[in-house]
């Protein structure tokens, strides 16, 4: 048998952070981005980031993911911040 290597991702809608978050990502642990998604590597240093950036990156870990995807098309979660942008 093989052995896959699995990571769990956490999916949820970019209006669960700032535009003005969004569009400032310098020094985010980034993994990938384009126009509509962003993930991020739930483990990374959050020294630096914007503080709703951090929650939501622990709210993924209190989930074991590994990863958090942020899309424009993502669910939202009724226990998290909603910006209006």
């Amino acid at each position: 048998m093989i052995d896959h290597e699995i990571h769990k991702t956490l999916v949820m809608s970019t209006a669960h952070i700032s535009e003005k978050a969004l569009n400032n990502l310098d020094g985010w642990p980034v993994i990938m981005s384009n126009d509509h998604t962003l993930r991020i590597y739930v483990q990374a240093n959050q020294d630096g980031l914007p503080e709703e950036v951090s929650k939501l990156l622990d709210y993924a870990d209190n989930l074991d993911c590994d990863y958090l995807l942020l899309d424009s098309d993502g669910p939202f979660y009724p226990d998290l911040k909603v910006y209006d942008w």
